[in-house]
């Protein structure tokens, strides 16, 4: 025989749900920086035209290219000329004016 007891006369408990204002609140709470970051940069116009820039970089990048071939040619130029003053007269042309002696030229194939 069975006795009825508090398990027979439960009542399924439903699920409570937070009411969607408070919902809204917390989604907000926890995505709004991401949202009004996005907003921020959509609005304010981060990605418009930027070609000013692109010929600064251009010039910039020309200058360094110049200085790194100059800093290449003083580099063989030490190599080439050991001690003695070097100047050159063309870009494969060397001259060396060494402290005594004669003065040669040195025909050098820079890279």
């Amino acid at each position: 025989m069975h006795i009825p007891g508090p398990v027979d006369r439960a009542i399924p408990i439903h699920r409570y749900r937070k009411p969607l204002t408070k919902r809204l609140f917390y989604a907000l709470a926890r995505w709004g920086w991401l949202l009004l970051f996005l907003l921020v940069l959509v609005l304010t116009g981060c990605s418009g035209d930027m070609r000013h820039e692109y010929a600064e970089a251009q010039e910039l990048l020309a200058i360094q290219q110049e200085e790194a071939a100059q800093a290449s040619r003083d580099f063989v130029a030490r190599q080439v000329c050991g001690e003695a003053r070097a100047q050159w007269i063309s870009d494969k042309t060397l001259y060396c004016e060494p402290r005594r002696g004669k003065a040669y030229k040195a025909s050098v194939q820079l890279p």
